[in-house]
């Protein structure tokens, strides 16, 4: 990470906690004042909002991989929290700084009481907007996984590749909230599928200790040309690239590193190629795969970090498959507004991208990180032909 990048994330992170400062000082003003309302003693109040802070910071830096057995719901309570407290204070204190315009110098009659108790209402249901959304991407969106299908145009002579299809999948993150179970459904959907060509684009696990259950979990993986996939950031943070390796060729998945396979297709070839994560400013590194680009076929390249993308130069690789950004994993994306944390670090969210002829499909992933929650960024199997 270079000086630059590390100044930049540091005064973001800075900025980040500044902003969940005031915000949670606002809810303990507010929250008091209720408190004092109805004559509770101030010091259980304070107790207990410590201790809410406490499971606040817990899901900040705490690994939910390693919660005990029951415990994982009071995380994704917490989580909920965590997600939705910020937008509803920023509402909550839009609202305060209105009302003290519109009601400076009130006039006692019922009309304005009722008045202002309506108000209030309807602002604190604008409030409860983002955590009932928070909820709702916990409870539902977290496992509901969409099976996406996509066409991608071929030049006349790649005609014998028309109808390839590949199956493809990234991010799984095994854990409590994307589990063996939830794993087991996207295997039998992608052997309904029945297609040429399996790719997993990396971040297998957060944590070492769920590799076995991870390949245990794929090892019933079907195609017809092969299992295929690259490795994420998690693998490489978590020190087990050659772990993930080997434990993939027990069951029959070949993990790419800076190499490449080629098909051999009726008709014609496929190339495939794979590598290793890229961080942000080493994507331009992507380029030492240039020997192994074969210009005479179909050149696929398997990237978690999308980013690459924009470095390929002239190499000529007509589609990229890459994970890593979960779809922004909490989106708000209707019509023309699109927000999303991920935005920060990459211009390719989700889907399919373009440039000077060349493809680039961004799935959306399956499993969670930091938060178990999932809004506007559904889990995906992505269900791509060629042609």
């Amino acid at each position: 990470m270079t000086a630059l990048s590390w100044l930049s994330q540091f005064l973001f992170n800075l900025l980040f906690l500044w902003v969940l400062y005031l915000t949670q000082r606002l809810w303990f003003q507010q929250t008091r004042t209720w408190w004092r309302e109805r004559g509770w003693p101030e010091s259980v109040h304070l107790t207990a909002f410590i201790g809410w802070m406490a499971g606040v910071a817990w899901v900040f830096y705490f690994h939910y991989a390693y919660l005990p057995p029951g415990v994982w719901w009071l995380y994704g309570l917490l989580g909920v929290y965590f997600i939705g407290s910020i937008p509803a204070a920023a509402i909550w204190a839009l609202w305060l700084g209105l009302r003290r315009i519109l009601f400076r110098h009130p006039a006692a009659t019922a009309t304005n009481v009722s008045r202002r108790r309506f108000l209030n209402s309807a602002a604190g249901a604008c409030a409860l907007a983002p955590l009932a959304c928070a909820s709702y991407g916990f409870l539902v969106e977290r496992t509901d996984v969409q099976l996406t299908h996509i066409s991608i145009p071929l030049e006349r002579r790649f005609a014998h590749l028309r109808g390839f299809t590949m199956a493809i999948i990234a991010d799984i993150h095994l854990s409590p909230y994307f589990d063996q179970h939830d794993l087991a459904r996207v295997v039998q959907r992608i052997n309904r599928l029945r297609p040429d060509l399996i790719a997993i684009l990396g971040d297998f696990i957060s944590f070492r200790s769920t590799i076995p259950a991870v390949m245990r979990t794929l090892a019933p993986l079907r195609a017809r040309y092969g299992k295929f996939g690259c490795l994420g950031n998690h693998e490489q943070i978590k020190h087990v690239q050659n772990r993930v390796t080997r434990s993939c060729a027990r069951v029959g998945i070949e993990i790419l590193r800076f190499s490449g396979r080629e098909l051999a297709i009726p008709g014609g070839q496929l190339n495939l190629m794979g590598v290793d994560f890229f961080s942000n400013n080493r994507c331009q590194d992507v380029r030492s795969i240039s020997g192994w680009v074969r210009p005479r076929d179909y050149n696929v390249l398997l990237s978690h970090n999308p980013n690459v993308f924009s470095y390929l130069g002239n190499m000529p690789i007509e589609l990229t498959l890459a994970g890593h950004t979960h779809g922004g994993q909490i989106r708000l994306h209707e019509g023309p507004l699109d927000i999303t944390p991920v935005e920060l670090v990459t211009p390719y969210i989700a889907g399919l991208y373009r440039n000077q002829g060349r493809y680039l499909y961004v799935n959306r992933g399956l499993g969670t990180v930091m938060v178990p929650i999932r809004f506007g960024a559904r889990p995906e199997i992505t269900h791509l032909q060629l042609g």
